[in-house]
């Protein structure tokens, strides 16, 4: 177990602010980019790991120490993290950033029964509330944007096949499942290992797995020299802002936090994202949407205000 001083209430405060911001970013870098999803997941987290590595070189010295089981504890986080990047970037392909934004941050259902099962954190019957009117809204919007054509498809195609609306839709969720287990995991093994040493070697193996799913594609468009310039300085203002000033921040704040009260602090991406992507991209929401959107918003107040944090 590592023993440090935790920061002050204030800096702790400012860091999960600071984390937060720089993961709204990454909706729309991603929708910049014009290479592939799995190319854009593999280069992001390439470039996270070799910066990382830099940070993290006088700290590996105590990967010696870490147990089997924390081993197998950090391969799952890593894939979950591999799993969680693709599928979400992909998501962006097929859907809105808005909504694709608004799915993948419905981890906090998942996140905060099993901090309460696992690490006996502190219930609250207004997380309940809170979690109930996240899932509401985030299951509106499915609803408003696969009906007139996700769902009709599956009605009236003889192939039952799915529209590429509700796949987005579908991988946005698989990606809040995978990002839910990295959380947890994180939530377990941040006490343990230093937060540099636990985000280099999260990070390397989720290139490991990026870069595996990626060599068996069948374009070979990913190839460097097949990549244009502005994707590569994208891929590298990825590393930069959305991962390291991004999650690695939240990776250091999970060992002073609860998980449940950062997976809910982390529901403001799609609040930023969604206004970013409102004027960059013209992706206007109907007022059904913005109604939603406020029961989203709601849900995270409401959870948030009633989460019991260990800040000092």
């Amino acid at each position: 177990m590592i023993k440090n001083n935790p920061p002050s209430r204030k800096l702790l405060i400012l860091l999960l602010l600071i984390g937060i911001s720089s993961i709204s970013i990454s909706p729309i870098l991603n929708k910049f980019s014009s290479a592939a999803p799995i190319t854009i997941a593999t280069y992001r987290m390439f470039w996270a790991t070799l910066l990382t590595f830099f940070i993290a070189r006088k700290g590996l010295e105590k990967i010696a120490h870490i147990t089997r089981w924390e081993w197998f504890l950090l391969i799952v986080s890593g894939t979950a993290l591999a799993v969680h990047f693709w599928s979400w970037i992909a998501s962006l392909t097929m859907t809105s950033v808005a909504i694709s934004t608004l799915l993948v941050s419905i981890h906090p259902i998942i996140v905060i029964p099993l901090s309460i099962f696992l690490f006996k954190e502190r219930f609250d019957f207004r997380k309940i509330i809170g979690i109930v009117l996240v899932l509401v809204g985030s299951a509106g919007f499915m609803l408003i944007n696969g009906r007139s054509d996700s769902l009709s498809i599956l009605i009236e195609s003889p192939t039952g096949s799915l529209s590429s609306a509700l796949i987005g839709m579908l991988l946005a969720v698989l990606g809040a499942i995978t990002i839910a287990v990295y959380l947890i995991i994180g939530r377990a093994l941040r006490p343990r290992i230093l937060t540099r040493t636990y985000t280099f070697i999260v990070y390397a193996i989720a290139s490991a797995v990026l870069f595996s799913m990626m060599i068996f594609t069948p374009s070979r468009e990913w190839l460097p020299d097949s990549i244009k310039l502005t994707d590569h300085l994208l891929f590298i203002l990825m590393a930069i802002i959305p991962t390291l000033l991004g999650h690695s921040i939240l990776n250091y704040l999970l060992q002073w936090i609860d998980a449940s009260a950062i997976s809910i602090a982390t529901l403001g991406e799609p609040i930023i994202a969604s206004f970013i992507a409102w004027f960059l991209f013209k992706e206007y929401l109907t007022f059904a949407e913005l109604l939603l959107g406020m029961v989203i918003l709601t849900g995270i107040i409401l959870t948030e205000y009633a989460s019991k944090k260990r800040m000092t």
